[in-house]
């Protein structure tokens, strides 16, 4: 391997995103105990969402990829008839009664209920495996039937690592050949390059790594580095090292969706 790419540990950060602490928030419930949809908690302090004096809400907080979801199913049950099937919110209005989104696409908004949708923003939805899931490492899914109430095995599901990187890294530990070709590149070219495309060249795919000194106003060409892409399949999803429980729930508690141990959310 060419000392392009020198053996040893190389730490990368990003600086400007954030990680979101995801939960079954029970201060949106009237009643708890509840199994309410889970969202994202912008709050300063890691506690249960079960905790009665959970810290305020954030207002200085770093810039967060979330998922925007109107929660609404559809084929569930009459509120009337079996309320406790569905998953719900208490909203405070200040009147004499309190109000009530019911995330329920086959349900008029009347009376108490205000809302059929439920506004969901999550960087991991643990209660859906069609969710993606926002953060760099994997996370123990599930999915949730809304019409009979019942959870699914868990799963692996993965992060933003596995999901897009994994692959490259994997390419750069097989040793892939380096190679450095001039082509006559119009700014036709430049405009349209794209480095997600391959490039076959007497039957081997590259990938561009690099375009050199690229200079319109001379008639020459252009110095562009090229590493050999190798196929190398799919990978299995790889087990949270925090969020690897056994147990039918996935490894967190499933009234409120808390973790013994965060980490997986945060990386």
């Amino acid at each position: 391997m060419p000392k392009t790419f020198e053996k040893g540990e190389s730490k990368y950060e990003n600086p400007f995103f954030a990680g979101t602490y995801n939960a079954k928030d029970q201060d949106t419930v009237q009643f708890s105990p509840e199994d309410n949809p889970f969202s994202s908690c912008l709050w300063e302090e890691d506690v249960s969402a079960n905790d009665s004096s959970r810290p305020d809400k954030g207002f200085e907080f770093l810039p967060r990829l979330l998922y925007w979801n109107k929660y609404s199913p559809t084929g569930l049950p009459s509120p009337a008839s079996s309320f406790g099937l569905e998953k719900f919110a208490a909203v405070q209005t200040w009147s004499s009664q309190v109000k009530y989104l019911n995330p329920n696409a086959d349900s008029a908004v009347y009376g108490n209920i205000i809302s059929n949708i439920y506004p969901q923003a999550t960087s991991i939805n643990r209660d859906s495996i069609s969710s993606p899931i926002l953060s760099y490492g994997n996370a123990n899914i599930k999915d949730y039937n809304d019409a009979t109430g019942v959870y699914a095995s868990s799963v692996t599901g993965k992060g933003l690592f596995e999901t897009y990187y994994k692959t490259m890294f994997e390419m750069l530990k097989a040793k892939p050949r380096l190679r450095t070709v001039y082509i006559d590149l119009k700014v036709k070219d430049i405009v349209s390059l794209d480095f997600t495309k391959l490039i076959n060249i007497d039957g081997v795919y590259w990938r561009i790594n690099k375009v050199v000194d690229y200079q319109p106003n001379k008639n020459q060409s252009t110095k562009v580095e090229l590493i050999e892409w190798l196929q190398l399949g799919t990978f299995a999803a790889t087990a949270p090292p925090f969020d690897g429980s056994t147990d039918p729930f996935g490894g967190w508690n499933p009234q409120d969706g808390s973790m013994d141990d965060n980490q997986d959310v945060l990386d």
